[in-house]
């Protein structure tokens, strides 16, 4: 029997955060984290690690441990429920990436913001479950499965149960459609003197650009205004995602390519306007190549 580990601590640094308000949950920060490769052995994630973070997950068992340092003197740390989202990714530099969410009102109450994490030391802890072994849990994974499909069949043939599939796969595209306005009942947006060309989108991008400030665990913010006006996409016109991709040169001549993907914080496709709300550090490379991507900075 191979038993899954039950707890671990792994190091982490954070590449975006993103403060946003949910309907359900308020205000929150989505972070995505990249697990340190130069982490003591003891906090340093493996491959073998991922089924515990899964399990973790999947059992509400991950908290965020964060150590603010107050002139090179780190504090006790403190420990923030946060929840996984999404799935975990590899990034172009060979980075496991994992993406959580935390209430900002978590964080409040123990004194802390987005500062805090840019500038601390930051692990997440992962605690799953203890019941089963490796086996006993694709064991119950699988009776789970054939439980679902005896329940299936005792009600439906199975023409019918392919029919109901393929019903739900219609609906769920059509509902896809209506949100991206792909749909046959939004009309695309086209401009009057373009022919069968769609209007182009009238952007504007609210960056809020960080720096460090003069305390260890401050920072400084500047907020910046740019616009851009960005064709449509020809399949997708009425779809105001901003993607942005970066080329650099790899190994032997090989070009690497990276893309960024933003999506407005709220958009009008009759106007065809859209409002980017972004953050950035001063560092980031991408704020200095903005200007590459069609961004003019207002005055």
């Amino acid at each position: 029997m191979t038993q899954i580990n039950t707890y671990g601590i792994f190091s982490v640094k954070p590449t975006t955060i993103t403060v946003k308000q949910d309907k359900d949950a308020g205000w929150v920060y989505d972070i995505k984290w990249a697990f340190t490769s130069y982490a003591r052995e003891e906090r340093k994630f493996e491959v073998e690690h991922m089924r515990l973070l899964q399990s973790a997950a999947k059992a509400g068992g991950i908290k965020l441990e964060c150590t603010v340092m107050v002139e090179g003197t780190p504090l006790d740390p403190v420990m923030i429920p946060t929840t996984q989202r999404g799935n975990i990714t590899i990034s172009d530099e060979g980075e496991v990436l994992v993406a959580t969410r935390t209430n900002r009102h978590e964080l409040e109450e123990r004194g802390l913001g987005v500062e805090a994490i840019l500038y601390a030391s930051n692990c997440l802890e992962c605690t799953a479950d203890a019941q089963q072994t490796l086996e006993e849990s694709i064991q119950t994974e699988l009776e789970s499965n054939r439980e679902e499909y005896a329940q299936l069949a005792g009600t439906q043939t199975l023409e019918e149960s392919i029919q109901a599939e393929m019903d739900r796969e219609k609906q769920l595209q059509a509902d896809v459609d209506a949100l991206t306005g792909k749909g046959q009942g939004q009309d695309d947006v086209r401009s009057e003197n373009a022919g069968d060309a769609a209007a182009p989108w009238d952007y504007t991008l609210i960056l809020e650009v960080r720096k460090q400030g003069d305390r260890p665990g401050t920072s400084v913010t500047e907020t910046r205004e740019y616009h851009n006006r960005v064709d449509a996409q020809a399949e997708h016109p009425n779809d105001p995602t901003m993607h942005m991709v970066r080329q650099s040169p790899g190994f032997g001549g090989v070009l690497h390519e990276k893309t960024t993907t933003w999506q407005p914080a709220e958009f009008d496709a009759e106007t065809r306007t859209a409002v980017f709300r972004e953050s950035l550090k001063a560092s980031d490379r991408l704020v200095e190549d903005l200007v590459k991507y069609g961004w003019e900075l207002k005055a």
